[in-house]
Formats: C-alpha cells, sequence, structure tokens
C-alpha cells in the first residue's frame, strides 16, 4: 500500500493515474504542493502498482549519455524576445505541428493561478506553452491522452521536467518511435499556492483581472527577468523577478523532493535535455542579448528533433561548457531558512513570508555573492586578456 514520504514524491501523479482501483487522488498540502492520497483503503486490491511504479522510487529507468550540445536562437528578434530564453522548445514544437504531430506541453489557467498539461495541434495552441511556469502542473488524463495519441499513429513531442518524463515512460511502459521527449533544467518548482497568492495580490492591487503574466519578461534582454501582467482595465505590472515576492519564495520554497531529485547528471531519460545557455560567455559570437538555448543530445531521436529547423540560428556547441550548469547535476540545497518561511506563509501569507528579516537578510547576502562572483570573473577574464595580448 502506498506510503507517502515527502522527501521522495515528485509529484508526478503516475500513481494515481495507473491505480486499478481509482482510490488514489492528489490534493494539496497546507504548502499548496500536491500530494498522493488513498481515499478509501479498505478498497485497495493491494497489487503494489502505485509503489513498484513509482519512477522516484525505480530511478533511473535507464541511464542517458551526454552525446553532443547544440546552442542556438530565434533569427526573428520579435519571436525571440517572446520565447523564455533562445526559443529552442518552441522551434523544435512548431516542426513537430508541421509534420501534424502533437505537443504535450504545460499552460496557465485562464487566471493565471495555477497550470496544467495539455495538447496542442496548431500554432495558435503552441503559444500558450511560451514562457517559463515555475509552479508544478497538473497531469490529470494527460498521461493516457498521450498514450491515445500514440496509438493512432501521431507523431508526439513531450516537453516537461525531468521526472516528468520519466514518469511518461513509466507509463507507456514501452518504447514508441512516433514519442519524443525533451526535459528542462531544473531549478526545482515552488508551490502552485506562491502562483495563486501571487496573483491574487495583482489582481487586488489594480481591482483588475490578469490577462497577461510572463515570469521572464525580457525588458532589458534576456537577463535580468521581469515579471510582467497586464489587466483587463488597461494597466500594466512590471518588476524584476529577483525583487519580487515571487523571486523570494523561489529562492526559499521549494517542493521538498526537490532537495534529493533522482533526476540529475545522467539519470535522465529525455531524448534532448533544454535551457538556458547561461554558461556561454558575452564574447562569443553565437551570444544574443535577447536568449540563447541550449539542446543537450541523450539519445539518437534527439539529433532528430534538431533537423530542419525554419527561422532558428543553431550552432554546434561545446559540449563541456554546456554542462557547466550546477541545475544539471546537482539536487537544489534547502535554504537553511525555508522552514520558517514556511511556517510564515501557511501562518500570513506570501508578503508576510517575504518581509521576514532573516528572508530578507539571506536574499542580499545571496545577492551579495553573485556580483562578487560577476567582479572577479571580470578581473580574471581582463587579467587573462593582458597576459596573452600579444606584444609588439
Amino acid at each position: 500500500m502506498l506510503v507517502i514520504n515527502k522527501i521522495e514524491c515528485c509529484g508526478c501523479e503516475l500513481c494515481s493515474n495507473i491505480c486499478p482501483a481509482r482510490i488514489i487522488k492528489m490534493k494539496p498540502d497546507d504548502e499548496g504542493f500536491l500530494y498522493p492520497e488513498i481515499l478509501d483503503k479498505g478498497k485497495c486490491i493491494e497489487c503494489d502498482k502505485c509503489l513498484n511504479l513509482c519512477p522516484v522510487r525505480n530511478a533511473p529507468i535507464q541511464k542517458t549519455h551526454n552525446l553532443e550540445a547544440y546552442s542556438g536562437f530565434f533569427s526573428d528578434n520579435n519571436k525571440l524576445k517572446l520565447s523564455a530564453s533562445g526559443g529552442l522548445a518552441s522551434a523544435i514544437s512548431e516542426r513537430i505541428i508541421k509534420k501534424n504531430g502533437v505537443v504535450c506541453g504545460v499552460e496557465y489557467s485562464e487566471d493565471f493561478t495555477s497550470a496544467f498539461f495539455s495538447l496542442a495541434t496548431t500554432f495558435t495552441d503552441l503559444e500558450k506553452f511560451k514562457t517559463s511556469k515555475y509552479i508544478q502542473a497538473n497531469k490529470s488524463k494527460i498521461y493516457k491522452e498521450v498514450l491515445h495519441k500514440l496509438n493512432q499513429g501521431k507523431i508526439v513531442l513531450f516537453i516537461g521536467l525531468p521526472c516528468e518524463v520519466a514518469a511518461m515512460k513509466v507509463f507507456l511502459s514501452k518504447e514508441y518511435e512516433n514519442l519524443y521527449t525533451c526535459d528542462l533544467i531544473c531549478h526545482g518548482p515552488t508551490s502552485s499556492k506562491v502562483q495563486k497568492e501571487f496573483c491574487e495580490i495583482l489582481r487586488s492591487r489594480y481591482n483588475s483581472d490578469i490577462i497577461y503574466f510572463s515570469l521572464r519578461y525580457k525588458k532589458e534582454g534576456w537577463k535580468p527577468p521581469y515579471i510582467r501582467a497586464l489587466f483587463a482595465n488597461g494597466a500594466e505590472y512590471l518588476e524584476k523577478f529577483a525583487d519580487t515576492c515571487y523571486g523570494i519564495a523561489f529562492q526559499f520554497f521549494k517542493r521538498p523532493s526537490c532537495n534529493f531529485c533522482k533526476f540529475k547528471g545522467n539519470a535522465r531519460v529525455a531524448d534532448i535535455t533544454l535551457g538556458d545557455y547561461h554558461s556561454l560567455k558575452k564574447t562569443s559570437k553565437f551570444y544574443n542579448n535577447n536568449g540563447v538555448s541550449i539542446g543537450i543530445i541523450n539519445t539518437k531521436k534527439g539529433y532528430e528533433l534538431l533537423k530542419n529547423l525554419e527561422g532558428f540560428v543553431l550552432s554546434k556547441a561545446d559540449l563541456n561548457t554546456a554542462l557547466r550548469n550546477r541545475a544539471l547535476h546537482d539536487s537544489i540545497k534547502m535554504k537553511p531558512n525555508r522552514n520558517k518561511f514556511s511556517r510564515a506563509f501557511k501562518k500570513k501569507g506570501l508578503n508576510y513570508a517575504c518581509r521576514l528579516g532573516s528572508v530578507k537578510f539571506l536574499v542580499f547576502t545571496r545577492r551579495l555573492q553573485l556580483r562578487i562572483h560577476r567582479f572577479l570573473a571580470i578581473v580574471k577574464n581582463r587579467i587573462i586578456a593582458v597576459v596573452l595580448r600579444p606584444k609588439d
């Protein structure tokens, strides 16, 4: 019988989808993270599918190998600015749609207070998948919907977090030639309760419904990201992500299992890993101020996803440089004041939790560390340039 350990449960919802007795449902805990709950233990048939097929308890399904890496960005600057990084996920998705395929990705709910997986079959459908979502998406019946499309002979592209791709593979139980998978370089999601409260705060402040919401709006280019919200009454909210309560919560308030992630390093199962190419130097000729994506090929099928991308500047990247991202290899460490933040959040809400003196101090010291690190990197590069400068 299913026994929940919050340090293990990644919230993939696979157990609730494979339970023959249909007695496992996903419910939010007091922090807002979804966990499975057995509704009627008397109806459990003791098949143990929920335990034996759990992707976390049985990770990895197969070990991937980082074969090569490619970076790039949309050549159309307008399309690039609407993408979270360089737009590689969108470019791949567009190619799948042109082949009469189906793309499975994450969209916001109509009021932007939650997110969920859905299927796209047109370019218009793809628009809802754009911009990063920093909360975990509800799966509902998406595993069964993907299986149905695969059995119809449709080409399907599934884009999700590493644990979600693993769960999809377990659910399908066999390899499908017409299935392609992309996992995202993951920093760990925060609670859907954070998203909901933040949107409610904005809606109350501007006395209007939100009609557009982005956590990575490119006001000044790729970095730093801004939160931008547009309202039905014509108002606009625009602020640096790091300076918002949402940004603070994203640092301090992760799903507990993300501190012990089983899908780092080569324990990935996707055909290709996508993310921001943060380790690319600004001096590189392949750098674009409006965003650059990195795609790390893990399987032979991963190469197929990068063929014939229209309107996309693609170039081979140095694999070692591409892998120079801690989020690829290491679990997110729990912040010292995470539990204190949680107690304050549950008691008095998001604004109160973010105003805690100890939390604000840790945010300040972290930003100071990053600035010192960037300064030292600049000094180091200048020293190297002087040393290597040709002598007259």
